[in-house]
């Protein structure tokens, strides 16, 4: 069987990439993560990057909207998934 591979580049030039044998993805849901402070015992959390995948656009606006109601959550970004060979 033969393994798909996406690829989606963000607005700061990072590249996502995504692996599946039986799905085909068209779009990526990017999520930018604000820096958490420590809180008492806890360490501080870095910023970071998440990248979820979806099949379709719709769905990739259902979870673009499911992120951008927490408040932890600094911007979405929804990419249209280049198919690689």
């Amino acid at each position: 069987m033969r393994l798909n591979k996406h690829r989606a580049i963000d607005s700061r030039g990072h590249v996502h990439t995504r692996g599946s044998r039986s799905r085909v993805y068209s779009h990526c849901v990017v999520v930018f993560i604000k820096a958490l402070p420590a809180q008492g015992a806890n360490r501080a959390i870095p910023e970071r990057v998440h990248a979820e995948w979806a099949s379709r656009r719709d769905l990739a606006e259902r979870q673009a909207a499911s992120w951008r109601s927490r408040s932890h959550v600094e911007r979405v970004e929804i990419l249209p998934a280049t198919l690689t060979v």
